[in-house]
């Protein structure tokens, strides 16, 4: 997903999280893009809507599993799983 670059298309992810509930949501990849960040930060309304969703699922019961992509270490993960109240997977 890369939220923080501006070529992330994070409307695609909206519109796929206003579905139905499901049991488990994978998270697999950045969901942040920290190293895009760096150069300044970006972060429109969208973003925030995302992340709204994404915590909204999981109060409502959806586990979210939350697999890390290259740019983020384990460091780096273990928060946004745990705001997520996801479960953290190792990447494979």
């Amino acid at each position: 997903m890369h939220l923080g670059a501006r070529n992330s298309n994070a409307s695609v992810l909206l519109e796929f999280l206003r579905d139905p509930d499901f049991e488990t949501l994978y998270i697999v990849g950045d969901l942040i893009d920290v190293w895009q960040m760096r150069r300044g930060i970006y972060w429109p309304q969208q973003y925030n809507n995302v992340i709204q969703k994404l915590l909204r699922k999981s109060r409502k019961g959806t586990r979210i599993v939350y697999i890390p992509g290259n740019t983020m270490n384990s460091k780096r993960s273990q928060p946004v799983a745990r705001f997520l109240r996801g479960t953290l997977r190792p990447a494979q």
